[in-house]
């Protein structure tokens, strides 16, 4: 992919100024993983101190079951692209339940309409092999506008997502971070449309795994960045949420109101999913894992050499998978060959979670 190979080059020009950075991202990952429970702990108090409600789902069907009972009776929802949701079958879920769950990111939307699959990328739409003129009328389908004007289109792409968001009775988000001093929820991406979502519909939930958890802003800020560099060859995100709990302000006679300038609610789930099976596996390692996206090309050989068809490549969800019995190996690991990566996760750490599944 080409697209891959200009990342590689914009990550590497970037990496002598960000050592620092990429180091410090690394042992607060490693803290984060040997000390998950206390990190736990001191989240969901800061979170409960700011309003918002905290639930912890043990594996994916649970996931999908506060949802499903957060979301009774609420037919329109609005979704930011997010692994977490990936992981659970959230997409799955809504097709079941016959809701309607409005996509934002605009190359998911693309893909969508274009009814590609294959292996997914964290942080890139898979548009390999499409044409600008795929792309366009990719866009024009889902705006219902016939405009080949790139400013035009675009215009009538954003307005539809608003509108969705608008009409929408939940917003689900991806999160980047959270921060485990503070019970801050961080949201960094390219469009703006996540931050949308996050604070137009009155009810906001997110879901994320135990290994996004940071100890402090700083750490979370420097690991969302560290993504970017890996990731996208970029130095940050283009926009930044924050997020502390409900929306609350008390302009007007010094009374505190709820929901005015953002949601009245915010729902957070905190998923294991197997995560504590990987540290149980000696395979915490993957847990560090940033999401970026620099191990892509590697793990896409071995999920072609196994046959995992629309699979998130991610070193961490390669590795879920692996434990949770989700993907198997039946034609071995000789096609995953050393990567880049952040955090000094390696193809020996994915091959660990493999161990003890049988081999033909």
């Amino acid at each position: 992919m080409k697209q891959l190979k200009k990342i590689a080059e914009k990550r590497d020009a970037l990496l002598p100024d960000y050592a620092d950075v990429i180091a410090s991202t690394g042992k607060a990952r490693a803290d984060m993983v040997e000390h998950l429970d206390a990190y736990l702990t001191q989240t969901e108090e800061a979170l409960k101190g700011k309003g918002t409600i905290v639930y912890h789902a043990e594996d994916a069907e649970k996931a999908c079951e506060i949802i499903s009972g957060l979301c009774a009776g609420q037919q329109k929802l609005v979704r930011f692209y997010n692994p977490e949701l990936e992981e659970i079958g959230f997409d799955a879920l809504m097709q079941k339940e016959n809701k309607n769950a409005a996509l934002t990111d605009v190359g998911e939307i693309v893909v969508k309409q274009a009814g590609r699959t294959g292996y997914k990328h964290p942080q890139l739409a898979n548009l390999e092999g499409m044409s600008q003129e795929d792309i366009i009328k990719a866009l024009q389908d889902y705006a219902g506008q016939e405009t080949d004007n790139p400013f035009k289109l675009n215009k009538a792409v954003q307005q539809k997502i608003r509108q969705a968001v608008l009409t929408s009775d939940y917003g689900v988000t991806n999160v980047q971070a959270i921060v485990a001093a503070s019970g801050t929820i961080i949201i960094g991406e390219s469009e703006g449309n996540g931050r949308t979502v996050s604070n137009m519909p009155y009810r906001h939930i997110v879901v994320a795994g135990y290994d996004r958890l940071y100890d402090t802003a700083e750490h979370a800020l420097r690991g969302i960045q560290t993504a970017s560099i890996y990731g996208l060859g970029k130095q940050n995100p283009a926009y930044y949420s924050l997020i502390s709990g409900q929306s609350r302000t008390a302009d007007i006679e010094y009374q505190m109101a709820f929901g005015v300038h953002g949601p009245l609610e915010v729902h957070l789930i905190l998923l294991d999913n197997g995560r504590r099976k990987l540290i149980e596996k000696g395979c915490g390692n993957l847990l560090k894992c940033l999401d970026c996206g620099a191990c892509y090309s590697s793990l896409k050989a071995l999920a072609e050499q196994n046959n995992w068809p629309d699979t998130l490549l991610t070193a961490k969800q390669v590795g879920l998978g692996a434990v949770n019995g989700k993907l198997t190996v039946e034609n071995g690991l000789d096609a995953l060959t050393d990567f880049v990566c952040p955090v000094g996760i390696t193809a020996d750490d994915v091959k660990q979670a493999f161990a003890g599944n049988e081999f033909k």
